[in-house]
């Protein structure tokens, strides 16, 4: 689960969702409405939160207990660690990149794009593991550059192309392909339509993906359920056509990995 929370605190809202959908990781951005160290106390809550040791950054994790982190470390704009499930190791990323509106031309959300994929190869390395996931708030629609360019994110919608091919050299440099299945569960049909609405401006989109996942070739099978939700229990999260914003102006994302798919 991923859900940038606006600064409000919707920590029922979260612990509904985390027990109604059976999650074992959930990460968090916008979320200085929760009191997570609270959550720590509380013995009753089965899930523990998950920090860098290098100080605090703009996502939170929640794991369920029982599920040991590894390698865990943070920049201010993401954070990732390791798990290990009975059926492999896989490394899991959470970004808030740099909204448009205060970084229009994208400069500072491209570099933190480049450092984000140098840490995430750099754990893979040392956690000797090619499974991975980056999930969170990227402020930019899937054919974005920063999710398209080979020297960036390097993550395709097509996930033929991600396991056949799995990396693409450019100018003599090879770049690990990531599979994005945004695109494949996009649905007005199912109300799938994305997790942020906005009517502002003549060029909108109107409901944007702003919030995605991006998994290695390996998960790319995996994926078996990918939708912003639109409800916590009973409780609507959109009211008329677009979402609540004093509960938050983004949907949650659910993604579910069916790991005895890994290839």
């Amino acid at each position: 689960l991923f859900w940038n929370l606006h600064g409000n605190d919707n920590i029922d809202l979260i612990k509904e969702l985390l027990i109604e959908h059976n999650i074992d990781v959930a990460a968090f951005a916008e979320h200085k409405g929760v009191n997570f160290e609270a959550l720590r106390e509380d013995e009753s809550f089965p899930y523990k939160p998950c920090d860098p040791v290098n100080g605090p950054t703009k996502v939170r994790f929640l794991l369920r207990k029982g599920i040991n982190s590894l390698g865990v470390f943070g920049q201010s704009r993401y954070v990732g660690f390791t798990i290990d499930s009975e059926y492999c190791k896989i490394n899991i990323f959470a970004v808030h990149l740099q909204d448009c509106r205060n970084d229009a031309l994208g400069a500072a959300r491209r570099e933190t794009v480049r450092r984000l994929v140098l840490d995430l190869r750099a754990q893979e390395s040392e956690q000797g593991c090619s499974s991975s996931i980056v999930i969170g708030d990227f402020n930019v629609p899937p054919f974005a550059d920063e999710m398209i360019w080979a020297t960036l994110f390097n993550a395709t919608f097509f996930k033929e192309v991600a396991m056949r091919m799995e990396s693409k050299t450019v100018e003599s440099s090879e770049y690990k392909f990531m599979y994005n299945p945004t695109l494949e569960y996009f649905s007005e049909a199912n109300a799938n339509c994305g997790s942020f609405y906005t009517s502002t401006g003549p060029d909108t989109y109107y409901w944007s993906c702003l919030d995605q996942a991006i998994v290695s070739p390996s998960l790319a099978n995996s994926v078996v359920e990918y939708k912003y939700l639109r409800k916590a229990g009973d409780t609507p999260l959109i009211g008329g056509i677009a979402p609540i914003a004093s509960i938050s102006d983004h949907l949650p994302l659910f993604v579910r990995l069916d790991l005895e798919q890994i290839k």
